[in-house]
């Protein structure tokens, strides 16, 4: 939708789903309409607009191309042309992405377009007048803001301009334009493991415009391996469909070389791809292909399939440390800080419990375990603490229930005297002020 609905407001009904009771233009892209200056106060919602510092939408960049593709006349005006990418990994269902410009007291909106890599937007209207002096360009300048249409009102990127009537200020100081900066809301990655033993473990939830990784072991399917001219004649690749049919693959095995040359042997590689920016469901596939010779890995002819969601929410609490260090194997309430002797060792169960409570997520209908990633820090001693991926036991009241499995063969095999564990929750591992800790401790040697 077009910024003319919002000037409308008073007119329309605006939902996150929908927008009923009047009608409107969108606009080619690039059109421009006029739209209200933003509107916050204290970084309190004030006439409808809000101001977002979760990374629910941002500027990824913003150019002025130069050149005769620089220039475009519109209104019997010559205005100069800037174009831009704007990343909305945290939008919510049903909001739509635009761009906010003014120089003066005017502002004007534009709908941003999705695609692959973002939403493109193009400002090519009540810009930068060509034809202008070198005294007054240099004192000449764009502001520009992204902004989400959310059921209420505005949502205002303020990720990179943290105050909050700030804006991305474009001039010749800035050389027209506004740079990427991949430090700013990275794009949320999601893995998906296809194992050995035929299961897929998830990590993380896979959201639109985010990232997929696919791990996958190359002896689940091992037909068509052959060779040409004793040189491996071979390969195993991944394909991934979207819902809005965009398909991609890619190998999975890279040939060790000897010397430049190829050799029958092969290490597996994972393949990562971009998630396309709309909801709906991903299909994957596997083939082995050689010369006449094709094998699959499909699901039986069904594909594998996960949805593509809006992201999670953050973890809103974690805790309730529970566990087993006695033949009983039940869960119940334990001391943070252990103690284990030989008994222990042999004979009794070691595991450590914690429970998350993700809003919209551990309490909706449908489990989905995988769009949580809950790992524990583990170190033995002074060495430095690895991540070890904890296993979903179920839904207790509107929590999800995470499993940590004490590595005790680790502890038969190697001098230790001091364990230490850190369980801990997100559901953007990219973030690393996102992870949200649900209780610590302490194993020490008793045997």
């Amino acid at each position: 939708m077009s910024a003319r609905l919002l000037s409308m407001s008073a007119l329309c009904i605006i939902t996150a789903a929908a927008v009923t009771g009047c009608s409107f233009d969108p606009g080619a892209p690039g059109d421009a309409v006029p739209a209200d200056a933003p509107s916050l106060a204290d970084g309190k919602a004030d006439g409808g607009d809000r101001a977002d510092r979760a990374c629910q939408v941002v500027l990824d960049n913003l150019r002025h191309p130069g050149g005769p593709d620089g220039v475009v006349t519109r209104d019997a005006r010559a205005w100069w042309v800037f174009e831009g990418l704007v990343r909305a990994p945290g939008a919510p269902a049903g909001a739509t992405v635009h761009v906010l410009y003014g120089s003066g007291s005017s502002w004007w909106s534009v709908a941003a377009q999705p695609d692959v890599a973002g939403y493109r937007f193009r400002l090519e209207q009540n810009t930068i007048a060509d034809g202008l002096s070198a005294g007054a360009l240099s004192r000449s300048q764009l502001r520009v803001i992204p902004y989400l249409a959310v059921a209420g009102g505005r949502v205002f990127d303020h990720n990179r301009v943290p105050g909050d009537l700030d804006t991305y200020v474009v001039s010749a100081a800035s050389a027209w334009g506004v740079a990427a900066d991949s430090g700013s809301c990275p794009a949320r990655a999601a893995t998906l493991r296809f194992t050995g033993d035929f299961r897929v473990e998830q990590r993380g939830a896979l959201t639109p415009g985010g990232s997929l990784t696919i791990e996958y072991a190359a002896d689940r399917l091992t037909t068509c391996r052959g060779t040409h001219n004793g040189f491996p004649a071979w390969d195993l690749r991944a394909y991934v469909r979207f819902v809005d049919g965009t398909q991609t693959d890619g190998t999975l095995r890279a040939f060790v070389s000897d010397m430049g040359r190829p050799t029958t042997a092969f290490t597996p590689v994972a393949f990562t791809t971009s998630i396309p920016n709309q909801p709906g469901l991903a299909q994957i596939w596997f083939a082995s292909t050689g010369i006449g010779c094709a094998g699959y890995d499909s699901d039986y002819g069904r594909n594998y399939r996960f949805d593509v969601v809006t992201p999670p929410a953050a973890p809103a609490w974690a805790g309730d440390l529970g566990g087993s260090f006695n033949r009983a194997c039940e869960h119940t309430t334990i001391t943070p800080d252990q103690s284990v002797d030989s008994y222990v060792m042999e004979r009794a169960c070691m595991f450590i419990d914690a429970d998350v409570y993700v809003p919209g997520l551990t309490d909706g209908q449908a489990p989905r375990p995988g769009h949580v990633v809950a790992e524990a820090l583990w170190a033995l001693d002074s060495a430095a603490p690895r991540s070890v991926a904890l296993s979903f036991i179920g839904r207790v009241g509107n929590n999800y229930r995470y499993r940590f499995e004490v590595p005790r063969e680790e502890l038969r095999r190697l001098p230790w005297q001091r364990a230490t564990y850190r369980l801990r929750f997100s559901t953007n591992p990219g973030d690393a002020a996102g992870w949200l800790e649900g209780g610590a401790g302490t194993l020490t040697r008793n045997f």
